[in-house]
């Protein structure tokens, strides 16, 4: 006998009792035909979504919903095309709203997501630091919090992959997806400064950034890795490798299992506002 026939049998034998009033018969009955809608609805549901162990749960579906917020957002772009002002932007818009923001700018003594001397000897140790890195911080990051990052998704990897030890893009690709897949968790969304014009946003800040700053980028970007290798020098060397390391990234960031938004340099408060509007 299962165990369906068995409470339909203990019911009969309770109802059997010649002693009760009609009404007691029929509160009772309510009772125990509601128990039973109850107690056989919640086994036929645990059996099935047993048997079916892929299929959301309604308490999945419910707790999802939660799981689902954003919890790091990742300005990228060209440098000087505004990553510092619009990560300060989206951080200061999504505080207005309420949410718990952690705003760490790009070289920050104490950022949780990244080291603060890249000058790794060679590219495994610094893969294996950099993604034992961002591990600890998926992990221990505040699960109220969103962090607004810059630089630390493309910029960065570019920099060391294609510019320093002069990767493909294919290899670097790869390094980046291996960083995805550790936010995956935190539903990372990219808010990517497109700077179709590097060369008139270096030009706009060489006078405050001066020579020295401009012949080190120089260096970094034509004396080793990708610069060297395609034999370029000067000036207009290091803009032919700011340009093409942003067709990269471009092709990289489409291809990554994050959402995403290109929007233009200097971008207003309106413009930031709408895309914090699509961030759950």
């Amino acid at each position: 006998m299962d165990s369906k026939q068995r409470f339909l049998q203990i019911y009969h034998e309770f109802i059997k009792d010649d002693n009760m009033l009609p009404s007691e018969l029929y509160i009772v009955s309510f009772r125990y035909i509601t128990i039973y809608h109850l107690i056989f609805g919640y086994i036929t549901l645990y059996t099935w979504t047993s048997a079916h162990p892929t299929y959301p749960s309604p308490y999945h579906d419910i707790m999802s919903t939660y799981e689902m917020r954003t919890r790091l957002i990742i300005v990228e772009g060209l440098p000087d095309s505004g990553k510092s002002t619009t990560a300060a932007m989206v951080a200061a818009e999504l505080e207005a709203r309420g949410r718990n923001v952690v705003c760490v700018e790009e070289g920050a003594a104490d950022h949780p997501a990244d080291v603060g001397d890249h000058d790794f000897p060679d590219f495994a140790s610094e893969r294996a630091t950099i993604l034992d890195t961002w591990r600890a911080f998926a992990a221990h990051a505040e699960p109220d919090t969103t962090y607004v990052f810059n630089c630390v998704l493309l910029q960065n990897p570019m920099c060391e992959t294609m510019m320093r030890f002069g990767m493909s893009e294919d290899e670097s690709r790869r390094y980046i997806s291996d960083i995805a897949a550790i936010i995956a968790p935190l539903h990372p969304v990219v808010i990517y400064i497109d700077e179709p014009g590097a060369k008139s946003a270096i030009d706009g800040v060489l006078d405050e950034r001066g020579d020295g700053w401009l012949n080190a980028v120089i260096d970094y970007h034509t004396a080793q890795g990708y610069g060297e290798a395609h034999g370029l020098r000067g000036y207009e060397g290091y803009i032919a490798c700011l340009e093409e390391r942003r067709e990269r990234e471009l092709r990289i960031l489409r291809s990554l299992p994050v959402d995403s938004h290109i929007i233009p340099p200097s971008s207003d408060a309106k413009r930031i506002s709408t895309v914090v509007d699509a961030i759950p």
